[in-house]
């Protein structure tokens, strides 16, 4: 895999429809990463993520680096996006 390809996210510790609007506003987009034995509500930079989608696809393993989170990086997988 790539090492320019990595997402880079924060964990999030305000949830709900205001804390969302305030991340969007702040050029944040909110995500949540589902595993095994934790959920991580996370903040991503949405232009990284769709740089990623454009070059690698939609259906592609994707390095995840999360700021404060104990994991150095997680490979992931996009299951489902949502725009209104």
């Amino acid at each position: 895999m790539s090492t320019d390809l990595v997402l880079n996210g924060k964990l999030r510790e305000e949830r709900g429809k205001g804390a969302s609007r305030r991340l969007r506003v702040g050029g944040f987009m909110p995500a949540v990463l589902y595993g095994q034995n934790d959920n991580l509500a996370l903040a991503v930079n949405p232009k990284d993520l769709k740089k990623i989608l454009t070059q690698k696809g939609k259906n592609a393993l994707i390095q995840l680096s999360v700021e404060g989170d104990s994991k150095k990086s997680r490979t992931v997988l996009l299951k489902d996006t949502q725009a209104h």
